[in-house]
């Protein structure tokens, strides 16, 4: 028993002592931790919390065009709008619109009617300037081959000569019957001799006895056309039913040609010059090329920031527009006028594409051509065209490399090629 207990008293010793040691041992090594770190120096402390050194930035020097390429907003519309004035009755106490025949938006073809005024039909009629006077058989003059001409591009006679003879007659007839209208008629006493639409021969008039004048003989009123310099045209703005026209009243039109107009930016202060390339996408038009066909006006010092009211080169609205256009890069408009791009082989937009905005793409200047290209940072400027990079590519470590600047644009620097540097070489940025 004795020897057991001793035994055990033994064990417990060899424990005791392990564990005084395990002690000890950690606390020198926790003293020592902390002795360290007491003694650190603040410059040692400092150096331990900065970050490491940055490695230098690198790029590519690639190789291409360098151009100045600007976006700008364009809208599509008509390349032209006019007014025709609906004309008076004469001899009526008033003239009213009774009905309108067309609706915006739609195009109105030569020899269309249009409208009814005191319940007698209006039609549009091709003519650079009103009918003056209601020409029936036997009267001759411009504006009977005006008429004329309507009526042929109608389908409703075949030549124009200048003279109201029976042919223009029947094809007058037609018209006022394709409207479901009743042709007018007036005393023949009111007319020249009538004559034929083609001219008779000696023989001929020898040959026949004068025919004999009828009571009554087929005119055209000067009241019943809406005369309008190009059609067809699409109907803009039109009078409302029960309108005075004693008062004034107008058909509004826009030609059917429809183009893109834009502003050029303040950036851009000679504006975009005839001829130049663009592109056109947006409004139904995907890259579609295009060219400015001008021309361009600049601006007026004085009335800058506010946008010209003959902007556009007439066109209602086209202020308005240019003080709303705003290029896409950025750029606030320039009070400059617009300028009209047309689309290029043969593209075309149609009526319900009228008002949609489109970006337009141009290639103001091409700055440089098969030039070397870097970053406008990776360059040190000596002067407007000469400077340096340098290269960290391959053995070639922290080499200044001289290079001839041609030109820069959008932070992009076009570089002259040359045996020190070529396409793929790396160049420190910054």
């Amino acid at each position: 028993m004795m020897n057991d207990a001793g035994a055990t008293r033994r064990r417990r010793s060899r424990w005791l002592i392990c564990a005084i040691a395990v002690l000890v041992a950690a606390g020198l090594t926790g003293g020592g931790w902390f002795a360290a770190a007491a003694f650190t120096s603040p410059a040692q402390r400092a150096a331990a919390a900065s970050p490491p050194p940055a490695a230098p930035i690198l790029v590519k020097v690639e190789s291409g065009d360098l151009a100045d390429i600007r976006t700008l907003t364009g809208t599509i519309r008509p390349i032209d709008s006019f007014s025709a004035p609906l004309p008076v009755l004469p001899g009526a106490d008033r003239t009213i619109v009774t009905s309108i025949s067309v609706t915006n938006g739609k195009e109105v073809s030569v020899g269309s009617m249009v409208a009814t005024m005191n319940d007698r039909p209006v039609f549009a009629i091709k003519s650079p300037f009103p009918l003056y006077r209601d020409i029936g058989v036997g009267d001759r003059g411009a504006d009977v081959r005006a008429l004329q001409e309507s009526l042929v591009s109608s389908g409703l006679l075949s030549f124009a000569d200048g003279e109201f003879g029976p042919a223009t007659a029947t094809a007058v007839k037609a018209l006022f019957a394709r409207a479901g209208y009743d042709v007018p008629l007036r005393d023949a006493s009111a007319t020249h001799t009538p004559t034929s639409d083609a001219p008779a021969s000696d023989d001929d008039a020898a040959a026949k006895p004068p025919a004999a004048k009828p009571a009554q003989v087929v005119y055209f009123p000067a009241a019943a056309a809406l005369t309008v310099a190009t059609l067809p045209a699409t109907a803009a703005s039109l009078p409302t039913v029960g309108t005075d026209v004693s008062s004034g009243a107008t058909f509004d039109f826009a030609a059917p040609s429809l183009a893109v107009f834009a502003t050029p930016p303040n950036s851009l202060p000679q504006g975009l010059k005839p001829g130049t390339k663009v592109t056109i996408s947006g409004g139904g038009l995907e890259n579609a090329p295009a060219t400015v066909m001008g021309p361009i006006s600049p601006p007026d010092p004085a009335s800058a920031p506010t946008a010209s009211p003959d902007a556009g080169n007439g066109d209602p609205g086209a202020a308005d527009t240019a003080r709303r256009a705003q290029a896409t890069s950025g750029d606030v408009q320039a009070s400059q006028s617009e300028v009209r791009i047309d689309l290029d082989n043969g593209t075309t937009v149609k009526q319900d594409q009228v008002g949609q905005s489109v970006t337009v793409t141009a290639t103001v200047e091409l700055v440089a051509k098969d030039a070397l290209l870097v970053p406008v940072t990776a360059v040190n400027e000596e002067d407007p065209t000469h400077g340096y990079v340098v290269v960290e590519s391959g053995a070639r470590a922290s080499e200044s490399v001289a290079v001839t600047i041609l030109g820069t644009v959008g932070g992009r620097v076009a570089l002259k090629p040359g045996e020190t540097l070529a396409t793929g070489d790396r160049v420190r940025v910054g």
